[in-house]
Order: structure tokens, then C-alpha cells, then sequence
């Protein structure tokens, strides 16, 4: 039987999917990102306190081996711990290199969001009014194509993505597919995508990983500005500068949130969430999200 693969970095790895989410396994972890055997499994086991099951991982018994047969993989009699999105983050918290980096770009837009990515044709194939039907499907084939690529080169915003897939689309067969379709889709919305505020101290890589980190560990949910001074203590990434123990450094990182409210950073926009008993609160969304 023929399984779904995907290459990554030229290194190519299985498609599993369960409960409708992209799962890894540590040793494809390992293989992705060049690191010797065991090394993702061993991180895992050294903070396995902040990993919860069912949102980080998931923990497959040998009776679903059938099952998971179907991608090719094999569950030994102990089980099999699969990774989600969420839990990979968290894991390659202490991969630092440049190929690291590299990798966790590729491998979260190449591999855990590509379905989300590859589940946007049928959007675009509702109606084809006007269109002969061999036009169309070379349209909506350039389309998919032309998606998957400017995924691939960094553009994470679902709604610039689409555009500019819909663009080279239009360039190349002459058809808009969004005028016909969506033509909502081009009306502006009063996201800030631009440069990002002048944080002292603070480089725009960090700032991404802040992002990366703050989503692997609260999603979308309500946190406030203490819950996120914590966030990285016993990690590399020096987000707030220096410590955060004092009511000054709190202070000081609420204001550097605010300078980034409504501003896109990597995949996400951080929002004011209101209050709670009078302390701020925020909220990561993903950058398209209205």
C-alpha cells in the first residue's frame, strides 16, 4: 500500500493524521531536524510535566495499530506517542541553531497546516459561472499550486495568502477566480501588518518565537500580562528582557504589549482582551482572524 509522504528539507516523512489533526512521532522529529535518535523522546520525558495529553500529544494503545497501519506506521505493545502542532512547539523549545529554525517554519506550514491549506480549493470550486470547465479546472489547479508555494516562501496570513495565490492565478490563466467567487475576500481589513514597533532590546525573531510559544501554551484563550512575564523563564528566549520578578519589570512588559497590540507577529496578532479585577488581559488570535 502507498502512504502519504511529505518532503521537508529534503528529508521525506509520513502523513499521520488522527482525530482530524497532523501528529508526529519523535523519531520523525529527529530525523527532520538532523538530531540523533532518541533526542525529541528524551526532551519530552525531561518536561513531561508541561505536556497535557490531548493537546500536546496523544498516547496511541497497540489495540489501534490497524488503524494507524493505514499510514504506515506500526504501534509497538508499550504504545505510541504521537505529537501535535502544539506539542511541537513546546518541544523544540531548546532547538536554537539556524537549521532549526529553518525546519520549524517548514515543518509547521509544510506539514501540520498543510491540509488547512490544501482544504482551501473547494472554497474557490462552488461556482465556475462564465467558465468553460476546462478553464476552470486549469484555474483552480494553478490556484492550488500557486498557494501551496507562497505558503511555502513565508507568506502565513490565510488572507494574503490567498490573494496572492488568486493573483499569480489571474496573471498566469487570465481567470479571477475571487471575483467570481469571493469577492469579499479583497475588501480591506484594519489589520497591521507593517513595520513592527521599536522594542528596545527585543529582535523580531524573538518577538516570533514569543508568539510561537505563547500559542503552544494558551491558544487563543484570555491570559494576563503576569501569566505571560512567566511564560519564558527557563527558556532562551529573553522575552521580557532580564527577569520579571519585580512589579517594575511587569509594568514595563504590559507597556511593550501594548505597543504590539493589533499588530501581526509570524502567524499571529496579539489583541487587547479587556480586564480582569482590573489587570489587563490578552488574547493571541491567528493573523487572519477577524
Amino acid at each position: 500500500m502507498t502512504h502519504q509522504a511529505i518532503e521537508i528539507s529534503g528529508t521525506e516523512i509520513p502523513v499521520i493524521e488522527y482525530r482530524n489533526e497532523r501528529v508526529i512521532t519523535f523519531k520523525n522529529i529527529d530525523r527532520v531536524h538532523q538530531r540523533p535518535e532518541g533526542t525529541a523522546s528524551r526532551n519530552f520525558k525531561a518536561n513531561r510535566t508541561r505536556f497535557v495529553q490531548k493537546k500536546h500529544f496523544y498516547l496511541i494503545d497497540n489495540a489501534k495499530k490497524d488503524e494507524f497501519r493505514l499510514f504506515g506506521i506500526d504501534i509497538p505493545p508499550r504504545g505510541l506517542t504521537l505529537i501535535t502542532e502544539r506539542g511541537y512547539l513546546l518541544l523544540v523549545k531548546s532547538f536554537t541553531d539556524d537549521l532549526a529554525w529553518e525546519i520549524q517554519e517548514r515543518l509547521i506550514d509544510g506539514y501540520f497546516r498543510a491540509k488547512a491549506y490544501e482544504q482551501t480549493r473547494p472554497e474557490f470550486s462552488e461556482s465556475s459561472s462564465g467558465l468553460s470547465g476546462e478553464l476552470f479546472d486549469r484555474s483552480a489547479d494553478r490556484f492550488e499550486k500557486a498557494l501551496k508555494t507562497v505558503t511555502l516562501m513565508g507568506i502565513s496570513g490565510r488572507r494574503e495568502a490567498l490573494l496572492t495565490a488568486n493573483r499569480i492565478t489571474r496573471e498566469t490563466t487570465g481567470v479571477d477566480l475571487a471575483d467570481i467567487i469571493r469577492p469579499e475576500l479583497k475588501k480591506t481589513t484594519p489589520l497591521k501588518t507593517g513595520i513592527l514597533p521599536c522594542i528596545p532590546s527585543v529582535t523580531e525573531s524573538e518577538l516570533i518565537r514569543f508568539a510561537e510559544l505563547w500559542h503552544s501554551e494558551y491558544g487563543s484563550r484570555s491570559v494576563l500580562t503576569r501569566q505571560l512575564c512567566e511564560l519564558t523563564e527557563g527558556t532562551d528566549v529573553n522575552i521580557p528582557p532580564g527577569r520579571c520578578d519585580t512589579r517594575f519589570h511587569k509594568i514595563k512588559f504590559g507597556k511593550m504589549l501594548s505597543k504590539l497590540d493589533g499588530h501581526q507577529i509570524g502567524h499571529y496578532r496579539i489583541t487587547g482582551a479587556g480586564k480582569k479585577r482590573n489587570l489587563r488581559l490578552w488574547r493571541l488570535k491567528l493573523a487572519d482572524e477577524k
